[in-house]
C-alpha cells in the first residue's frame, strides 16, 4: 500500500497544468537576461541596436539601416515541410539577409541547423518571384554560450570553397558564423567582446552593453511581451509535458504539435536527413521525451521501417 501511495504521490508531483505552468514561466521572466531568445529578439527590435550589434559582431561596414523581414518568424515552404521560427530575420540597405539565433545550448545539430535554415530561406526568397541569380546574400548567425567547435575563437565564419585550392571561393553569397561567448582567441571589437561577455553573464562597464542592459529592462517592464512569454512558453511546456508536441523553447527540438508517436519518428527522419548521428539523436529524443532506452530502440525500429 505505502508503494502505491508513493507511486501516486511521486505522478501527482509530475503533472504540469496551465496554471502552474504560467505561475513557473511569469517567475522565470523575472530573471531573464539577452540570453534568453525571446528577450533578445524583443531587444533586437531596437533598430540602432539591432544595427550595432551585428556590425560589431561581424565586423562588416556600417549598415544605413535595417527592414525587419519578421521577427520570431515561422517559416512553411509546405505544410509537410519542417517548420521554422527565426528569432530575428531582417534586410540590410544592401540587399542582404541577416538571421540571428540566440544559443543557449550545444545541441549537437547545429551545423546541420544552419544548412536547414539557409535552404528554407532561400526557398522562402524564391517562392516570392526571385530568380536564382537574384538571391541575395545573407548569413546565419548563432549567437552559443558553448564552444560548438572547440576551438577556443570569438567567431567561426564558414564559406564555401575549394577544397583542391582553398583560395577558390564558390562565392554563392552565403555565410554561417557561430559566436562563442566563452572564446579567447580572434580579433573582435571592445563591443562585440563586451556582448559576448554579457550574455555570457559577465559585469561589463563597456557602452554598448549598457545600453543593451538598459534596453532589456525596457523590455521586461513590457506588460504586452510579458504576456506574450508567459502565454506562449506556458502552453508549451504543458504540450511538451504531455507529448502533444515538441516544444520550441530553447535548445528543443523545434516542430509542430502532433501525436506524441508521430511527432518522435518525424524527428528521428529529419535529423537523420541532416546526416545527424543516430546516437546523438537517439541521446536527443530520450531527453526531450524522457523515454526509456527501451522505447528509444522502438523509435528507431518504427522509423526505419517507415
Amino acid at each position: 500500500m505505502k508503494e502505491n501511495t508513493k507511486k501516486r504521490k511521486g505522478t501527482k508531483k509530475q503533472k504540469i497544468t496551465k496554471k502552474n505552468a504560467r505561475k513557473m514561466t511569469e517567475e522565470k521572466w523575472e530573471s531573464l537576461t539577452l540570453g534568453n531568445s525571446f528577450i533578445f529578439s524583443k531587444v533586437m527590435l531596437n533598430e540602432e541596436l539591432c544595427k550595432k550589434t551585428i556590425q560589431e559582431l561581424l565586423d562588416i561596414p556600417l549598415i544605413d539601416y535595417i527592414e525587419y523581414i519578421d521577427v520570431e518568424k515561422t517559416i512553411d515552404i509546405r505544410i509537410d515541410s519542417k517548420s521554422v521560427r527565426l528569432d530575428v530575420y531582417i534586410k540590410d540597405d544592401k540587399g542582404t539577409f541577416f538571421n540571428l539565433e540566440m544559443q543557449v545550448r550545444d545541441t549537437k545539430e547545429l551545423s546541420q541547423r544552419a544548412r536547414y535554415y539557409q535552404s528554407i530561406t532561400d526557398l522562402d526568397m524564391l517562392e516570392k518571384g526571385q530568380e536564382y541569380d537574384e538571391i541575395a546574400d545573407s548569413y546565419i548567425i548563432f549567437l552559443c554560450r558553448e564552444d560548438v567547435f572547440k576551438r577556443g575563437l570569438y567567431r567561426y565564419t564558414f564559406e564555401n570553397t575549394c577544397q583542391e585550392m582553398p583560395d577558390v571561393k564558390l562565392d554563392d553569397g552565403v555565410r554561417k558564423v557561430f559566436l562563442n561567448t566563452k572564446g579567447t582567441i580572434g580579433q573582435l571589437s571592445e563591443d562585440a567582446k563586451g556582448l559576448l561577455d554579457y550574455i555570457e553573464g559577465k559585469k561589463s562597464e563597456n557602452t554598448f552593453v549598457g545600453q543593451l542592459e538598459a534596453e532589456v529592462a525596457v523590455v521586461k517592464s513590457n506588460k504586452k511581451w510579458r504576456a506574450e512569454y508567459v502565454k506562449q512558453y506556458a502552453n508549451d511546456r504543458v504540450k511538451f509535458k504531455e507529448g502533444k508536441a515538441e516544444g520550441i523553447a530553447e535548445g528543443r527540438i523545434e516542430g509542430k504539435a502532433e501525436g506524441r508517436e508521430e511527432g518522435i519518428g518525424k524527428t528521428i527522419r529529419i535529423m537523420r536527413a541532416l546526416t545527424i548521428n543516430d546516437d546523438v539523436i537517439a541521446e536527443k529524443i530520450k531527453e526531450e521525451f524522457e523515454l526509456s532506452d527501451e522505447d528509444v530502440q522502438e523509435f528507431f525500429t518504427k522509423a526505419t521501417k517507415g
